[in-house]
């Protein structure tokens, strides 16, 4: 029974249903598994194998194309990210670095000129970084040129013009050497573009040019700036002739004076240049700094005095063998001049017919003028324009320190009477110091050269031998006190127009000419310290010495040079909270007297 009921079906159970099952990984004939189970878990859902060569034809190219993608993007982001780069560098020079400071609302330009003492990069005189009218690609390369001055690093070596006439391996910045040849490519461009060489922009771009080349300072760099200066001073003197007035007290006669001096400069450190090989080149190079020099200052005071000297500046004598010299020079290219050597001046017709003694004789009549009218209300320099005070006194001082190297005694008393015309300027302008924030700049401007008068005066009566020495150390005394006593005075300005800013554009329209003169003021007071020192250092170190001067006081001399010394390298070395300027040829100086007291 209970058998039979086994035999029965079960009708009620679910029959078991089967599945055709394909293993997932193949085996040998000897059933060893060919993949791992453990690896085939791990590397997951697999791309099947491509069956044929077509199949691995387009994976390839499917990993070529992915990989081309990566480089053309990659390569468009980063042509975006350097023009991005180029544009913003290009805006933010043109219009952070390049402009000059704000001159703010309602103020225009005025007899102070104060603007024109900084150098503008085409269109400065416009409050802007660059002139629109020269085009983008002269605008390009003014920026670049501004870029290598100031971020390009590095030296490079003397050409092969240069070195033929140099015996060392001088290397010069290179930085400068850039910006000089992008300079000359602008200038190119904006006379392509129409510009007269009378423009201003064209003008501005040129002083910039020859200021690069002046710091290269080679003789061929000091040539090439040299000519270029000639240039402006002839556009600037064709200006003031057309003008009416003669040109009194325009733009024209600053740049005209401004070159003749800087002209009268350099001609006398080329005919250093010249003068072992050359002596009569070097002659005439110095005969015609000479001019240069006495024409800008003639000039330069005859416009105090204009109401009894109607003629233009431009037809008066000094000029007229300026121009035939240039005229002459014309007709040959500036580097066949300076370095053909078969092509020798014999002679300098015109610029030798009176002495320098003549015409410095006619200077110091003149000086002296002005120094007996100084308490008539004013006198002459009621119609004396500040700016050309300014280019005046600079040009006499370039021609005292070169009187030095002719006449000592001419030099003594051409700078005593200098000294003179500095005191009575002085006055005048300490009677006008409180009228607006230009005018106390003009007199501590003024007092910062009466305090280097001083200091010349103190080694000229050192040289000369016939001045007590108590007189020479109470003369640069004078200067040191009257130096640091501006000094105070110039740190003390305070307003708009003397805020120091990150940048040019946004600092005080005064700033950086207030910079400027605190770098003039710290060279006069250590060049006083360095010539009060070394007149301490003769002095014995024994206070009781018998035959000690009077005037080297109590101290030992050691000590008092000592002191004097380390003076002058404050002054030098400047303050590191307004990141002045290292003074490196007074430092220098007073380092080696430093060192040999030590010794």
């Amino acid at each position: 029974m209970f058998n039979s009921h086994l035999r029965r079906p079960l009708h009620g159970i679910r029959k078991r249903q089967t599945f055709s099952y394909r293993p997932r990984y193949a085996s040998s004939s000897d059933g060893h598994v060919l993949a791992s189970i453990s690896g085939g878990r791990e590397s997951g859902t697999q791309q099947p194998p491509p069956e044929d060569a077509k199949g691995q034809a387009k994976v390839a190219f499917r990993s070529i194309g992915t990989v081309i993608k990566i480089l053309v993007y990659s390569g468009v982001g980063l042509g975006i990210t350097a023009a991005v780069g180029f544009v913003g560098l290009h805006l933010w020079v043109e219009h952070i670095e390049l402009p000059p400071a704000n001159r703010g609302p309602g103020i225009t330009a005025d007899s102070y000129a104060w603007n024109e003492e900084v150098s503008g990069w085409s269109a400065g005189f416009m409050g802007k970084g660059t002139d629109p009218r020269i085009g983008w690609r002269a605008r390009s390369l003014i920026r670049a040129a501004w870029v290598a001055e100031n971020w390009q690093t590095g030296r490079a070596g003397l050409g092969p013009q240069e070195r033929q006439d140099t015996s060392d391996d001088r290397l010069v910045d290179s930085a400068y050497a850039i910006s000089e040849t992008r300079l000359q490519e602008a200038i190119f461009i904006a006379k392509e573009a129409g510009l007269q060489p009378n423009d201003r922009t064209l003008i501005e771009l040129q002083n910039r040019l020859a200021e690069v080349c002046q710091r290269i300072d080679t003789s061929l760099s000091l040539f090439k700036a040299y000519e270029i200066y000639a240039q402006v001073w002839r556009s600037c003197l064709a200006s003031t002739k057309r003008r009416g007035d003669g040109g009194l007290n325009h733009w024209e006669l600053h740049e005209a004076l401004r070159a003749a001096r800087r002209l009268g400069e350099l001609g006398l450190k080329l005919a250093a240049f010249e003068r072992p090989t050359d002596v009569d080149r070097a002659m005439l190079h110095q005969q015609t700094s000479e001019k240069y020099l006495i024409w800008a200052i003639t000039h330069g005071l005859e416009t105090a005095i204009k109401s009894s000297h109607q003629r233009s500046v431009a037809d008066s004598s000094p000029t007229k063998p300026l121009l035939q010299h240039h005229q002459a020079e014309s007709s040959s290219t500036w580097w066949g001049w300076l370095w053909n050597s078969n092509q020798k001046t014999k002679t300098s017709s015109g610029l030798t017919s009176r002495s320098i003694k003549a015409d410095v004789k006619q200077i110091e009549n003149k000086l002296k003028e002005f120094s007996q009218n100084s308490s008539e209300s004013g006198g002459h320099w009621a119609t004396f324009s500040p700016v050309i005070t300014r280019l005046t006194i600079s040009s006499l001082f370039q021609l005292s320190t070169h009187l030095v190297t002719i006449d000592l005694s001419t030099a003594h008393n051409f700078q005593t009477l200098i000294h003179d015309f500095l005191h009575a300027a002085k006055q005048y302008a300490d009677s006008k110091a409180k009228e607006s924030p230009d005018a106390q700049l003009q007199h501590l401007w003024l007092r910062s050269r009466s305090a280097l008068s001083s200091v010349y005066l103190s080694e000229l009566r050192q040289a000369g031998g016939t001045t007590k020495d108590q007189l020479v150390i109470d003369q640069c005394l004078q200067a040191l006190q009257e130096a640091d006593s501006a000094l105070l005075a110039l740190d003390s300005l305070v307003g708009e127009s003397f805020k120091l800013g990150s940048t040019r554009h946004t600092s005080g329209r005064l700033a950086e000419q207030s910079s400027l003169l605190k770098r003039d003021l710290r060279l006069t007071a250590a060049m006083a310290s360095n010539f009060l020192g070394m007149k301490s250092a003769s002095c014995p170190n024994d206070p009781n010495f018998k035959n000690r001067p009077d005037w080297c006081g109590l101290k030992p001399g050691c000590q008092a040079a000592k002191e004097f010394f380390q003076r002058a390298l404050k002054y030098s070395a400047g303050s590191s909270q307004t990141n002045d300027e290292k003074l490196i040829q007074p430092w220098k100086e007073a380092s080696q007297q430093l060192a040999k007291i030590e010794a």
